[in-house]
């Protein structure tokens, strides 16, 4: 046994695990898995996942688990010399599951490791109104300038829209303004979300139950003097894409929890 792969696809009662048996030894593996329990030194004597035999990297999915615990994990191989185990990891479940009413809209995403704000004793996440804020807005106030509003990554939204409304202005009505003015909940720190922060809600849109509409939603991502980033909202679509700031897209207020 080589490897114990890190956790991903964390939520309340599961996550996503894996490993390498990069070795037999000259004795075929039988069955290989993850096993986990609450403390150090898990062995397959507790919780484990069982898998098909052989060499090679597999996944394994660990269910059953409890919200807001933390596990130790090790993936394990066995063949007729006994039980090899990878090197130990740990995780936590989070507390809230994606579509949850929570923070004044529908939990939209739950952040995983690698995330940008990531803690593994926390859970955040983004929540995303259950509405759209206007169904055809610009995303700017009607001139084109460079408002320096170009982060894409998870928790650049709020920071975007604070900078767009600096250079654009409280008077007009545009798409962050729309949502930073936007109050669900007595929360006064929704946002305009960035590009990368709108593609989550639209991999987890059916799961959330905030009805989305079909066709491209503002990100506060800007391009270019004249472009920001959209994300297409159909079944085929989640991809963002520069467009003029003067057409009229859906707009969605975000807020991170």
């Amino acid at each position: 046994m080589s490897g114990t792969t890190a956790i991903s696809a964390i939520t309340k009662s599961s996550a996503t695990g894996g490993g390498n048996a990069n070795n037999d030894f000259g004795n075929t593996v039988t069955v290989k898995g993850i096993c986990w329990s609450f403390t150090p030194n898990p062995t397959t004597a507790n919780w484990k996942t069982t898998e098909s035999g052989g060499t090679g990297n597999f996944s394994s999915a660990l269910t059953g688990l409890s919200p807001n615990v933390t596990y130790y994990v090790r993936a394990y191989a066995t063949n007729a010399a006994g039980t090899g185990y990878g090197p130990e990891i740990s995780f936590r479940t989070v507390d809230f599951d994606i579509g949850e009413s929570r923070f004044g809209g529908r939990i939209a995403y739950i952040l995983q490791p690698g995330d940008p704000g990531f803690d593994g004793a926390v859970t955040h996440g983004l929540v995303v109104s259950t509405s759209d804020q206007n169904a055809g807005a610009t995303w700017y106030n009607g001139s084109n300038v460079t408002t320096g509003a170009t982060g894409t990554a998870i928790g650049t939204g709020l920071s975007n829209s604070n900078t767009i409304i600096t250079s654009q202005g409280n008077t007009n009505t545009y798409a962050a303004k729309l949502c930073r003015d936007y109050t669900a909940g007595g929360y006064t720190d929704w946002f305009l979300p960035s590009a990368n922060e709108l593609e989550k809600w639209w991999s987890n849109r059916g799961a959330t139950y905030a009805v989305w509409s079909n066709g491209y939603y503002w990100s506060s991502s800007e391009t270019s003097t004249s472009e920001a980033k959209s994300v297409l909202f159909i079944t085929s679509g989640g991809f963002a894409y520069a467009y003029q700031k003067s057409l009229l897209f859906y707009v969605r207020a975000m807020r991170a929890f």
